[in-house]
């Protein structure tokens, strides 16, 4: 058994330099790979991990590799321009699924688990209004969800009350929500001439607002725009609510009377980041569409 090792040491005794020099640099390989190996390995764990909790979806060119795949939308609140906007104007380029729910509905469910099967929610007032009031159990599963990473979009005063508890203001059981009311000379929003009782707060022709970037270190929410938007292309009058910022404003409302929060974005470490849109986002679509893109790594 010993006579094939004590040959090949005779050979690599009286071998040349450059055949032991050749033995030699094999080992080191084998070596050298022995280590490389298990860092590589721990690196791709590392990735995978890291896209997993959405820390890659802001970087750019990574973002979009390690980005989700199809974007599932739970479009909570039944405003059918939204839903339209997704399915015909969005969809035939971005895999966007879309799924609608009333408050109600979601607040049927009895686990918030199930939530987690989506890629975004957006809450919405619905066409009728009725998503400015939400049931409690509703508003927990969406507090759930972005408590796990969710990604969210907020429009206008959706979410706002609670139904059935009109002293529990819904921003407040959320928790997460990246803007607050303002009421013009009056101490309590929740009052009954409050600036979220009735409809849109402000109402102002399209020649006379536009949108203009003021944070563009969100380089998301204004990529492949102007710094200036204009609302000449809208329908009738723009409408949006009166808020006051308590995350980046990423983007400026101006009218002919004020200029208010337009796009509020919170960047949300270890939770859902979450676009709040102080208008209805059928005026200005291409940012709507950079909104989904940004939170939800697309």
């Amino acid at each position: 058994m010993l006579g094939p090792l004590i040959t090949l040491f005779e050979h690599r005794r009286s071998g040349t330099m450059a055949d032991y020099y050749e033995f030699e640099e094999e080992g080191g390989w084998k070596k050298s790979l022995e280590v490389v190996i298990p860092v590589i390995l721990l690196i791709v764990v590392l990735v995978l991990v890291a896209s997993y909790l959405g820390f890659l979806k802001g970087i750019p060119i990574v973002g979009g590799l390690f980005g989700a795949g199809n974007i599932n939308v739970l479009l909570i609140g039944d405003d059918g321009t939204i839903y339209e906007i997704l399915e015909k104007q969005l969809a035939p380029d971005m895999p966007i699924n879309v799924e609608t729910l009333t408050p109600e509905q979601l607040a049927e469910h009895r686990e918030s688990s199930f939530i987690e099967k989506y890629n975004i929610l957006i809450l919405t007032e619905g066409s009728d209004g009725q998503g400015l009031s939400m049931p409690y159990n509703a508003l927990q599963h969406i507090k759930y969800y972005q408590s796990r990473g969710g990604a969210v979009i907020m429009i206008g005063r959706a979410a706002y009350k609670v139904t059935d508890e009109p002293q529990t203001r819904g921003w407040d059981v959320l928790g997460f929500v990246p803007v607050d009311c303002v009421s013009d000379e009056l101490s309590n929003c929740d009052s009954d001439s409050g600036t979220f009782q009735a409809s849109w707060t402000r109402i102002s022709t399209p020649h006379n607002t536009e949108l203009y970037v003021l944070d563009k270190s969100v380089t998301g929410l204004t990529q492949g725009l102007n710094d200036k938007l204009s609302f000449e292309t809208a329908t009738g009058n723009i409408h949006y609510v009166k808020v006051t910022p308590k995350a980046k404003q990423v983007w400026s409302l101006k009218t002919d009377t004020e200029e208010v929060p337009g796009v509020v974005y919170a960047d949300n470490i270890g939770s859902g980041d979450v676009v709040y849109f102080a208008f209805h986002p059928k005026d200005q679509v291409p940012l709507f569409r950079n909104a989904i893109k940004t939170v939800t790594g697309a």
